[in-house]
């Protein structure tokens, strides 16, 4: 298998397009639900984005990674509302994200596929309202643990609505590693590679796009595992994954790591309709790394202006 040391990027002439799309704005799960440890100020989730991904190749292909939360919560899996009130989860969403596709002129049909960066509420959208032309792309693990869903299966997170008809496409073979973790080339240029990072949720999924052509060429990185200790199916493997992430964090400022639910992030890139492409010249990677840290601000008791 063809590998690339944690701090080698791998070379590459062809670049994608990517634009942020933020369409809402997630709070009030109670966090001792979630993650630990408990921090005082912090009780319940503020809001933070749940943010997908629009990826355009050169050759006019289309891809989405992710989809954010649709709007009809009451229409997910019963047993997934049932958890979602137990646990305080509140949703302001704007519009779903083909309707902010579509509003600026990208017919939903010219979209390829979906990526599912995993199957949790917040990210599936709702794939019932696109067409079936549009596959959908998930995650080592995913068809034998989540299909059948809803309501063949009454207890699945998932409903059958978000793979019936379409194309679904398990990855498994990647072929490729990048940074020490395994790495598909979705379009076999180079541009764009979707690497397999479990743990947070079966078949997790991130993905690793060329921003701009030439040597030392930039990449965006895609991932939504967070930070701390937080809600995982597999916490050691997601640890794991997430320390080799980290490792190509440190790639010499050419990549730019964006987590979904990044509230910070937000008031540092642009958003979709404008390609987030020129983040290096920008300086965006750099003005948004340490913005966490305001959590932790002197209000929370935490630290002190002499720390």
């Amino acid at each position: 298998m063809p590998a690339s040391s944690p701090s080698t990027l791998p070379a590459g002439h062809v670049s994608v397009n990517v634009a942020f799309v933020s369409n809402a704005l997630l709070s009030g799960l109670l966090m001792s639900r979630f993650s630990k440890p408990n921090i005082r100020g912090m009780e319940t989730l503020q809001p933070i984005p749940s943010s997908s991904y629009f990826i355009e190749h050169p050759s006019g292909r289309r891809l989405m990674f992710d989809l954010g939360p649709r709007k009809d919560l009451e229409n997910l899996s019963p047993m997934l509302s049932k958890r979602m009130a137990k646990g305080g989860w509140q949703a302001e969403i704007t519009q779903e994200v083909p309707e902010a596709l579509q509003q600026h002129g990208i017919p939903i049909e010219s979209i390829e596929n979906v990526i599912w960066s995993h199957w949790h509420w917040d990210h599936v959208g709702n794939m019932s309202k696109l067409p079936q032309s549009i596959g959908l792309v998930v995650g080592p693990g995913f068809t034998k643990a989540m299909v059948p869903g809803y309501p063949e299966n009454p207890s699945s997170p998932i409903l059958e609505s978000d793979y019936s008809g379409r194309m679904l496409i398990e990855l498994n073979d990647f072929g490729l590693t990048v940074g020490g973790l395994p790495a598909y080339d979705y379009f076999g240029d180079g541009s764009l590679y979707i690497l397999s990072t479990p743990g947070h949720a079966t078949g997790h999924l991130s993905a690793l796009a060329r921003t701009s052509e030439g040597a030392n060429s930039p990449f965006a990185g895609i991932s939504d595992h967070l930070n701390g200790e937080s809600a995982a199916s597999d916490p050691a493997t997601a640890m794991a994954s997430l320390q080799m992430l980290q490792q190509l964090d440190k790639d010499n400022g050419n990549v730019f790591f964006t987590v979904a639910h990044d509230k910070f992030l937000l008031e540092v890139v642009g958003l979709f309709p404008k390609w987030a492409n020129e983040w290096r010249s920008r300086d965006w990677a750099k003005q948004a790394r340490w913005l966490f840290l305001r959590d932790l601000a002197e209000e929370k008791g935490l630290i002190t202006a002499n720390t």
